[in-house]
């Protein structure tokens, strides 16, 4: 058994023929979302981008292919290789480039038509026994051979025609029902067609577009040929790979990419095993977990926060091995022992973040997040964990991080842009780790997606704007318990820590019975609009009706309550929940409870003293030590 790296030129441009064995499955890949196909495409883009831009092309690994080839092969005839395994990876690399064969007849650069199909086909000479076979590179299963033909054959056109079937009546493809030998092949040509359309009146040419891909794709992409030698049994090998086998993983892969740098370097391996890296082989570890829309271990995403955290970059989830070997190889430790354990460090601060429970400094803002669901903000966790600054200036930046979130939310301001705000963040504190320095950023952010609301806006907009219902309840249970500790003092019983309360009303969302309106009146519905419609209420009521509804459901009219508790408020009147609410332990209930009334006024007024609160507890300034 012999492995050798070669470039995709090389494998390719070689006279010979690919032949998929018997044993071998149909074409599978596909172009989901996450599809091997999507995913190739990703790397052929980048690639591309490379060579446009003049920049360094690192060489990127595409995988392995197992070939053996059959004993006494006929002089002259041309060489056979059997795809032991790999047939989906050389059927791809043909489809790519007989799509991009296709755009180039498409833009007439046909002079770029020869080049391509000296890849995929094989000179006709006379020493061919069967010219109409060996002429093809590629000889798939019997399966997937006729389509296949057709396609390296004909222009796109011609493809429409034989299949029919497959194209709804204005050329589209059914993607749905559509083999997927050829759904790949017009994947490739319209993902090519979106690349070469980017060219501008500044930009490079379609042409030098198309030969960056093509050259991207030859030069810079890399696989391991491993071939068989005659005592290699290549079905028996193939089903070992293919059938119980379970699949590489990032973890396995950069495992593997570790431990060869390790040896190469002269370092002890089973050391580095032992002393650095078997904190990462513990079942804490392989547990699957969601994030966004993938599911993977904790070491991806543990690694990928990592990434993040030292790069100040963003890191691509789906391709972690290239990322992790990319960062390792810029990271120029001394040697791979340094390395792991700058990686470990992090190790105690991912444990506290998806833990409860766990000491550590990072431990309330960790709770925080989680109740948030906010992992975008890990890596600046990590990042601010591990520096050498006291650990009261972290504090500070920790609550920095709370306050800028949670005045977001009260002020009811979008998330969606908060990665690009941890990047800003984690590069602001690379220059200077200080709070001072985070604040400086925060205040100098003005746009809607990233701003630091000022007290004013907070007092303004969480006063009266609708929380319960918009706000998620956890969130809405954590500002209120906040707002609780910070009215109580050293007389007051500690019961926050023993209960989980439960949101409640002070006038119920039901409020039409036996809450009376501002007049004295009592009216048909909740509703306003239920009320005009269907009622014919007066003028004044139906503005009444609307003004109560606005602030039924906003921070003013909202309290804790235990669960035991809850049930027995319900919709009662006012004079019936303040005899309950003088009971609480709670500071809330009580002085909710001092009230004589509750209308719209006190709802109000109250409205604007919990948002005052709010802007003390979570400050737009630092907090002192």
């Amino acid at each position: 058994m012999e492995a050798r790296v070669l470039s995709l030129d090389d494998v390719l441009r070689e006279r010979q023929r690919w032949c998929v064995p018997v044993f071998q499955r149909h074409y599978a890949w596909d172009s989901g979302d996450d599809g091997q196909l999507t995913r190739l495409w990703e790397d052929i883009e980048e690639k591309a981008n490379d060579f446009l831009s003049g920049g360094i092309a690192y060489p990127h690994y595409i995988g392995a292919i197992i070939v053996a080839e059959p004993p006494n092969q006929a002089f002259g005839t041309v060489r056979q290789r059997l795809l032991v395994d790999g047939q989906q990876r050389i059927t791809t690399f043909q489809l790519v480039l007989t799509a991009i064969r296709e755009v180039a007849r498409e833009q007439k650069h046909n002079h770029l038509l020869p080049t391509i199909d000296a890849y995929l086909f094989n000179e006709v000479s006379g020493g061919m026994s069967q010219p109409h076979v060996e002429k093809y590179k590629l000889w798939p299963s019997s399966f997937d051979r006729k389509l296949y033909r057709e396609i390296v054959d004909n222009p796109k056109d011609t493809i429409t025609l034989l299949y029919r079937e497959s194209f709804y009546k204005n050329g589209r493809l059914k993607t749905g029902s559509a083999a997927r030998l050829l759904a790949a092949y017009w994947y490739f040509i319209e993902a090519i067609r979106e690349f070469i359309a980017d060219a501008g009146t500044e930009d490079p040419s379609t042409e030098k577009r198309l030969k960056a891909i093509l050259s991207g794709f030859l030069a810079g992409f890399r696989v391991v040929v491993i071939q068989l030698d005659d005592k290699d049994d290549a079905q028996e090998i193939f089903a070992s790979l293919n059938g119980l086998g379970k699949p590489l993983t990032a973890i396995d892969l950069i495992r593997n990419d570790v431990f060869y740098r390790a040896r190469q370097a002269g370092e002890n391996d089973e050391a580095i095993f032992e002393g650095q890296w078997k904190t990462f082989e513990e079942p804490f570890w392989e547990v699957m977990t969601r994030q966004g829309r993938f599911k993977k271990a904790r070491i991806d995403f543990f690694l990928g926060h990592v990434l993040v955290s030292e790069t100040a970059k963003e890191v691509n989830l789906g391709k972690l091995a290239a990322e992790y070997q990319n960062y390792a190889r810029k990271l120029g430790s001394d040697n791979v022992a340094t390395e792991i354990e700058h990686i470990v460090q992090y190790v105690p601060a991912y444990k506290v973040l998806i833990q409860e429970g766990a000491q550590h400094l990072a431990s309330d803002v960790a709770r925080f997040l989680r109740i948030w669901d906010l992992t975008t903000f890990y890596p600046l966790i990590f990042f601010v964990s591990v520096q050498g600054m006291q650990d009261e200036e972290k504090l500070q930046i920790f609550d920095l991080v709370k306050a800028y979130i949670v005045r977001r939310d009260l002020c009811d301001l979008t998330s969606k842009n908060y990665n690009n705000v941890v990047l800003r963040c984690l590069q602001r504190l690379r220059q200077e780790a200080s709070a001072t320095n985070l604040l400086s950023l925060f205040n100098e952010m003005d746009g809607d997606a990233t701003r630091f609301p000022p007290d004013a806006e907070v007092l303004k907009t969480f006063s009266t704007r609708r929380v319960y219902g918009d706000l998620p309840t956890p969130r809405l249970r954590f500002v209120l318990e906040a707002i609780e500790h910070r009215k109580r003092t050293a007389f007051d019983e500690s019961v926050m820590t023993t209960t989980i309360p439960t949101v409640e009303h002070v006038m119920p969302q039901r409020w039409a019975e036996k809450w009376a309106l501002t007049d004295g009146r009592h009216s048909p519905c909740e509703s306003s609009i239920t009320a005009m419609i269907t009622h014919k209420v007066d003028a004044a009521m139906q503005e009444q009706i609307a003004n109560r509804e606005q602030l039924v459901n906003a921070i003013g009219n909202l309290t804790l309550v235990t669960s035991a508790l809850n049930p027995s408020l319900g919709n009662e009147n006012f004079s019936e929940k303040k005899i309950q609410l003088a009971k609480s332990l709670l500071v809330l209930n009580r002085e909710i409870a001092a009230h004589e009334t509750w209308d719209e006024a006190v709802i109000r007024q109250r409205g604007v003293d919990l948002a005052t609160l709010a802007t003390k507890i979570w400050p737009a300034v630092i907090s002192p030590a």
